[in-house]
């Protein structure tokens, strides 16, 4: 269902590569949807930079709130990839208590 949603054979290009650095002072980024003008981004992909282990009480977490269940948490381990859709995940960073390191990039569709 995700990958009728998604329209992976309309993916043409992508964006600029993104480095987000939250330093450990409680920074966060507010929940929102990534593209709410219809820009063309469809896909969000993000990869974590942190080294170490990363505990819950690091903060940071990239709480996604998908439609019609529970917001989910996801840990920024090093390595650790995610992804979602631009035009419709709601998300945000929990307040950072550890610096956390991200690469970011959108893939834009027709």
């Amino acid at each position: 269902q995700v990958a009728k949603r998604l329209r992976v054979d309309d993916l043409v290009e992508r964006s600029d590569t993104m480095l987000a650095v939250y330093p450990p002072t409680g920074s966060r980024f507010q929940a929102h949807v990534d593209n709410t003008a219809g820009d063309g981004r469809r896909l969000t992909m993000l990869c974590y930079l942190n080294e170490g282990a990363w505990a819950e009480s690091d903060g940071g977490a990239l709480r996604l709130y998908p439609s019609g269940f529970e917001p989910v948490d996801v840990l920024p381990h090093g390595g650790r990839a995610a992804m979602f859709l631009a035009d419709e995940m709601r998300h945000e960073v929990t307040p950072a208590h550890r610096t956390r390191c991200s690469v970011n990039v959108w893939y834009y569709d027709r």
